[in-house]
């Protein structure tokens, strides 16, 4: 099948990004294995790596080598295939997905939708809702569950009463409702059907990605967006801090006694506010002041309003003295910007987007025949051969631009699809999956989803594809992006997991660089033996002056023998290890020299004999894993690069390598 390099942007919409260029134009700054790594890709890295506005050639030179060992790694990676590992591809694909809508999207229909969302932020609608959703494993599909219950509606039955029987949210023992919303706190289709809901009505059947809902509309009310109140606080220090709040509470809210006047001899704080409580305005949402403190004073809505509500620190009572119920747009601008693009709203522009990218791309049907030619496969159970009979299928099925492609093209999708729409029926099916097929109600109907899928992906692909190799700002995230998440990947294999795990290792690296290792302080290595008497005491030394070396395996086994072989000897307990200063009192009494006596740690043992030595050197590396854990890291790193460097051949262009720029 011939291929070809796809233009799909109309240079207006490149130029939105404002940084279109093509790799023609980019010089080449190095290759490994001599596949090329351009300029802009280099400087881009670069610059952000390095704050400072000055290019130093020195520090210039060892980043490019920096940089060769960084891509050698990524190539290790992809080597290893970990680019095709199913945790990369879904990552790298909704990164990929969410930095391309806004090089992609229709800026005019992004004010719009910014705008509208201030908007709708002025009101909380109060809703209810009744849900059907689509994995419900029942003879009757959710669609014409929900149109019966609609109908009942319209007949006038009560909507709690049918959300309490039929829905499938949890909200259905409250009869539906979900409380008060704002904008962004719901999926957007579901946002548009309740702002545009009058009070007192309910909606017709609509769909989410969640299944098919009714939605009901019991109140609207205006959002305070800034308040000014006063403050009574009472810290929780205070021993009864609570019933002082209550009293103040009471004095206040039902004897009317002056708030600012009872703050002032009261209050133990005033959050930036003067002394008689009153405290600046604060905006909606603000994050300067605890959370506890911005929800209780926007959950009153009338001025003269007071309210109390405990928090971490102590008890809070407010008094709205002035509301207002608007900001300006600009205010809000770039916060309700952000979470447009954020929020489930940009796939209403990336759709629209992509409902011109056919004719942009001159996509075509080339004969719905060819498509629905796919509808009797849909009932064959015999894999093997529908696919047989679908590798014959040859007819022309769609083109984009000179390019036409066969039936047999879409064959895989449509098997995924196959076993997608099952999970779904029975229940298993993701979300996404579940809202595609939830609607299916014909083999044709489930051909012609499917295929549409499938072509919406062919030119989403092919759109990031163009955005790719005409845009170096889309170009460098993305490969910066993928390049770490398979960085993260391959360290962690190569290097992280395995000196974390590697005991063995960990000691070899630990005994062949044991002088690297040192303690600030002196510790005791050796034995604190605990005995129950003087005479018991003399018994252990006489053994230990007998056999010798503390450490070894047969001063162990004499302790074991003498001493603890028989049950009924109880006369001495025994600590081996190597202690810090501060970490056992007999060492620190009788090694360190802390303290002017010895009180002893149990009763029943009350004579210690401490035998060992002072050391700055542990004999083990568990003793300090940390330090050797990172430089064993250190160690099998160095291993790795100059591995990949004996392997692969880098070549770093210096004269395009000099003309690198600071930004």
């Amino acid at each position: 099948m011939n291929k070809k390099v796809f233009s799909l942007l109309p240079a207006a919409l490149m130029c939105m990004a404002g940084m279109a260029q093509s790799t023609a134009n980019d010089p080449v700054i190095m290759t490994i294995d001599g596949d090329p790594i351009y300029k802009s890709e280099f400087e881009y890295v670069y610059n952000k790596n390095n704050a400072d506005n000055a290019v130093d050639k020195k520090s210039l030179a060892e980043y490019a080598d920096m940089f060769a060992d960084y891509k050698l790694k990524v190539l290790d990676a992809k080597n290893q295939g970990l680019d095709k590992e199913s945790s990369y591809l879904s990552e790298f694909g909704k990164y990929r997905e969410q930095l391309a809508i806004p090089f992609l999207i229709d800026q005019s229909e992004r004010k719009a939708l910014v705008k509208e969302a201030y908007e709708r932020s002025k009101e909380s609608v109060a809703v209810s809702h009744i849900l059907i959703k689509y994995s419900r494993n029942d003879s009757v599909p959710p669609y014409v569950r929900i149109s019966r219950i609609y109908n009942e509606l319209k007949k006038g039955a009560d909507f709690a009463t049918l959300a309490k029987k039929y829905s499938d949210c949890p909200s259905a023992k409250n009869g539906g409702y979900l409380g008060y919303d704002n904008v962004f706190d719901m999926v957007y289709p579901f946002e548009n059907v309740v702002y545009n809901t009058k009070v007192g009505t309910f909606s017709k059947p609509f769909r989410t990605q969640f299944g098919y809902h009714i939605a009901y509309v019991s109140d609207r009310r205006p959002n305070i967006r800034k308040a000014k109140t006063s403050l009574l606080f009472i810290s929780a220090s205070h021993a009864n801090s609570e019933n002082l709040a209550d009293s103040l509470y009471k004095a206040v809210q039902i004897k009317g006694a002056d708030f600012n006047k009872i703050s002032a001899k009261y209050s133990d704080g005033f959050f930036n506010g003067t002394k008689d409580g009153r405290m600046p305005w604060i905006e909606a949402g603000s994050q300067y002041y605890p959370p506890d403190v911005v929800s209780a004073v926007f959950s009153m809505k009338k001025d003269g309003e007071i309210t109390k509500v405990a928090g971490p620190l102590g008890v809070y009572i407010f008094k709205l003295d002035k509301s207002n119920l608007d900001l300006p747009f600009d205010s809000m601008k770039a916060d309700l910007d952000q979470k447009v693009l954020q929020s489930d709203r940009s796939s209403v522009i990336t759709a629209h987007f992509l409902a011109g990218l056919g004719s942009k791309m001159s996509y075509a049907l080339a004969d719905s025949s060819a498509l629905y030619a796919f509808v009797p496969l849909v009932k064959n159970e015999d894999m093997i051969g529908r696919e047989q009979k679908a590798s014959h299928m040859d007819a022309p099925l769609y083109s984009i631009q000179d390019v036409t492609y066969p039936q047999s093209s879409f064959y895989t999708a449509f098997s995924a699809g196959l076993d997608k729409m099952n999970a779904v029926l029975h229940g298993s099916g993701s979300k996404e999956d579940a809202a595609l097929y939830s609607g299916v109600k014909s083999d044709s109907d489930f051909v012609l989803i499917t295929y549409n899928d499938y072509v919406r992906k062919q030119l989403i692909e092919l759109a990031y594809n163009d955005l790719k190799n005409y845009n170096a700002d889309y170009r460098n995230l993305l490969q910066e992006y993928s390049d770490g998440l398979l960085l993260f990947d391959v360290s962690n294999k190569k290097v992280w997991s395995r000196a974390t795990n590697d005991d063995s290792g960990l000691s070899k690296f630990f005994n062949d660089h044991k002088s690297n290792y040192k303690w600030p302080d002196a510790h005791f290595e050796g034995k604190v033996i605990y005995c129950k008497n003087e005479r018991t005491k003399k018994k252990v030394d006489n053994l230990f002056e007998k056999l010798g070396n503390v450490s070894s395996d047969s001063i162990t086994i004499a302790l074991y023998e003498k001493f603890m072989k028989d049950p009924k000897n109880d006369d001495i307990r025994v600590k081996t290890g190597v202690f810090a200063q501060g970490a056992n009192p007999a060492v620190d009494f009788y090694v360190f020299k802390k303290g002017e006596s010895y009180t002893p740690e149990m009763d029943a043992f009350p004579i210690v004999a401490v035998y060992g030595q002072q050391t700055f050197t542990p004999s083990d590396f568990k003793e300090m894993r940390g330090a050797v854990v990172a430089d064993y890291q250190n160690s099998l790193d160095k291993e790795w690069k100059e591995e990949l460097r004996a392997n692969h051949k880098v070549v770093i262009n210096k004269d395009v390598l000099n003309t690198v720029k600071a930004k």
